[in-house]
């Protein structure tokens, strides 16, 4: 793409490679594939929670979860700091979506 030959020549130098073939369209191509690519908002913030509360004869008690509503809230705030910043580079609010996850 763009700085693809910049990048591709600084890799044949370091590997001793004489000859790097380039598209003729390379920049060309980026430009259209990046065009084409959904664009994403990423929001993240670290957290210490317990998910489950132990049960006297083993194993987690699933009704008790003591931070199931602040998590929620906490997921809420992070989506919506993902669509302001989706709307404030104009993207139409209808058109968003909202993905959740933990990573743990």
């Amino acid at each position: 793409g763009g700085a693809g030959p910049q990048h591709a020549c600084a890799m044949a130098r370091a590997l001793g490679i004489t000859k790097v073939y380039v598209h003729r369209y390379g920049g060309i191509l980026s430009a259209y594939g990046l065009s084409m690519a959904d664009a994403v908002a990423e929001e993240q913030e670290p957290a210490k929670e317990v998910y489950g509360v132990s049960k006297a004869s083993g194993g987690f008690d699933e009704e008790q979860d003591p931070s199931a509503a602040t998590r929620e809230d906490r997921l809420e705030h992070l989506a919506e700091k993902a669509r302001a910043s989706l709307v404030k580079q104009g993207y139409p609010e209808d058109s968003i979506v909202i993905e959740k996850y933990l990573n743990m």
